[in-house]
């Protein structure tokens, strides 16, 4: 599954939330198999950051708020949905070939969760969560991607 087929299906499936809660979870579950090649879960966060930049990207470098906001939101969710199956599928086969979990399989305490998303306090004041990784040296530049203005409509 490519990256613009799975947009497209969540984009064509926005009013069906359980439907692409159920993708995002397969699709999650699925990237324990790219462990092997390489793949961390912290690399998601990074992606995030380059689809809002190229939001910026086609709004023109505008930062419309309101878009950000919303492609924002989307991306987030899709994410957190992948990670809680990723996390989870991960343990069942770390627990399938070991008797004890280790600790390095459990969750990061800085994983972002989508009820977060919607209390977030860095909403009202303006601010997009762009990083969930407080570590200095996996932080991104988020305050360039702030948006700059409201939408014109």
């Amino acid at each position: 599954m490519t990256f613009t087929r799975s947009l497209d299906f969540i984009i064509n499936n926005l009013e069906d939330m359980k439907k692409i809660r159920q993708f995002c979870r397969r699709l999650g579950k699925s990237h324990v198999n790219y462990i092997e090649r390489g793949f961390k879960p912290e690399y998601w966060d990074i992606f995030a950051e380059a689809l809002t930049e190229c939001a910026i990207d086609w709004e023109g470098g505008v930062r419309c708020r309101d878009i950000l906001i919303g492609w924002r939101t989307l991306i987030n969710f899709v994410i957190e949905e992948m990670r809680i199956s990723f996390v989870k599928e991960r343990r069942a086969r770390s627990s399938s070939v070991c008797v004890t979990d280790s600790p390095n399989d459990s969750a990061s305490s800085t994983t972002f969760h989508s009820t977060d998303l919607l209390h977030s306090k860095e909403w009202d004041s303006g601010l997009l969560p762009l990083h969930f990784d407080d570590r200095p040296e996996n932080r991104r530049r988020a305050t360039s991607l702030q948006p700059s203005q409201r939408c014109p409509f």
